[in-house]
């Protein structure tokens, strides 16, 4: 990950975590936008930031306690039904609303119109401290948060409205939803830290955790105490009209969005370029030396994931969106060859490649997109070259180097239809696999 990355990650993760908005919500969104990969680090970096945020609400839940003894009790009920029935239900949420764009819309901006709703609506006072809540009210109040796993509900928001339907000043409400968030989001990230395969493998690594855990404690600590402020003397509808013109902005962008283009967080300005003459099948040309014999682990469409991966320690989950061609046992260098003419569409550093390039070419008469991943950045070519098959690239990263943010020395080698770029190296499902070509049936 980037600096920007990890900045704009733990920045995101601190202002969201305490405010009704689902900060999953915004993490899922902000990683899209950015173009990074969902691999077992960017889990673990997830734990890393979350606990950051927890611990700028820990000293002031530890303080109250010490006042009152029955705040403590009363987090504990309000937890038990939110883990219970959280842990039931998470395989479900994940497969339904994690991958599923046009819900995690509808229950963000729903649950906006619901803040917007109910303050206007609302017609008794909110006179009750968080002193007042009984054990009863705290079970209901942790059935409902259990509600925030799904992407776009806020469980910041479920509990602060939960407890204004109950006459709980917002304020208080907002408290008793920091006290929760304390068991309830160090569960969850214990939760998702014992089925995360990726050991810290870099000093880089570590640096990262450590920064986003920094930069989202310091963010959390700011907006918790404005929060509280904020709520003294105003209603949650701000929060509703936010989330609804978030939607209407995110629904812009995929709407005007060029067609079948998928959000990478690349440069995607379109470069003026003559297309290429179509290129007949046998004459590609092969992007590095034994190409054919050194695709020995990961081929096109293998399904991989932490437990049956060839490549251990193993990132990433899902299905193989290129072919990977292995050079861990060259020492020299491995130039890289533009498999046919085209234009570079961009070239850079990004999230799980290291340096990668793509370029637009057309084969077979259709226009597709190759990516080149692991490439040294210093031999990364310039955005908007026109580039002839057979032409060298780039050089292969060397392992465990920047240039393969950490990884093997090797190509990958995608390619995906159409002119629009799209750097995912796996997919969830083989219905998104179908955007791809598996390279090794286009070479002679």
């Amino acid at each position: 990950m980037t600096i920007s990355e990890i900045l704009t990650l733990g920045i995101v993760e601190g202002i969201t975590e305490f405010l009704p908005v689902s900060s999953t919500f915004h993490l899922l969104w902000t990683s899209k936008l950015l173009g990074i990969q969902q691999t077992e680090f960017q889990k673990l970096f997830a734990v890393a930031i979350q606990s950051g945020a927890i611990l700028a609400v820990l000293i002031p839940f530890i303080n109250a306690i010490k006042q009152d003894i029955s705040i403590l009790k009363k987090v504990i009920v309000a937890f038990i039904p939110t883990a219970a029935i959280g842990f039931l239900l998470y395989p479900v949420i994940k497969n339904i609303f994690f991958n599923n764009t046009q819900l995690q819309l509808i229950v963000f901006a729903a649950v906006g119109i619901l803040f917007i709703a109910f303050e206007y609506i609302r017609k008794s006072p909110l006179t009750k401290s968080i002193t007042a809540i009984t054990y009863k009210e705290a079970a209901l109040v942790g059935v409902i948060q259990a509600l925030a796993i799904v992407p776009g509900v806020s469980r910041a928001g479920a509990v602060i409205i939960a407890l204004m339907v109950l006459s709980y000043k917002r304020e208080d409400a907002a408290r008793f939803s920091f006290f929760l968030a304390v068991p309830t989001i160090l569960s969850a990230s214990l939760f998702d830290l014992a089925k995360s395969n990726h050991a810290i493998q870099t000093g880089g690594d570590a640096i990262a955790l450590a920064l986003g855990f920094v930069v989202a404690f310091i963010t959390a600590l700011l907006v918790v105490r404005l929060l509280m402020k904020y709520l003294t003397h105003h209603s949650i509808s701000a929060f509703g009209w936010y989330r609804l013109i978030a939607v209407t902005i995110v629904c812009g962008m995929l709407l005007f969005a060029p067609k079948n283009k998928e959000t990478t967080g690349l440069p995607s300005t379109p470069i003026e370029q003559e297309s290429p003459e179509p290129v007949p099948k046998q004459s590609l040309i092969h992007p590095t030396t034994e190409f054919r014999q050194r695709v020995t682990k990961k081929p096109f469409g293998i399904y991989i994931a932490p437990s049956n991966s060839p490549v251990q320690p193993e990132k990433f989950t899902g299905y193989h969106t290129g072919i990977d061609v292995e050079y861990s046992d060259v020492s020299e260098d491995v130039p890289v060859t533009a498999i046919a003419d085209g234009t570079v569409l961009f070239s850079k550093w990004a999230s799980g490649y290291g340096g990668v390039i793509a370029i637009i070419h057309t084969i077979n008469n259709e226009k597709v997109t190759a990516i080149y991943g692991h490439i040294k950045q210093t031999s990364l070519p310039a955005a908007g070259k026109k580039v002839s098959a057979g032409e060298e690239i780039g050089i292969l990263g060397e392992s465990g180097s920047r240039d393969t943010d950490g990884e093997r020395k090797h190509l990958h080698l995608g390619i995906v239809k159409g002119s629009t770029p799209n750097i995912k190296g796996y997919v969830q499902t083989q219905a998104e696999l179908a955007a791809w070509v598996d390279p090794l049936t286009l070479f002679p």
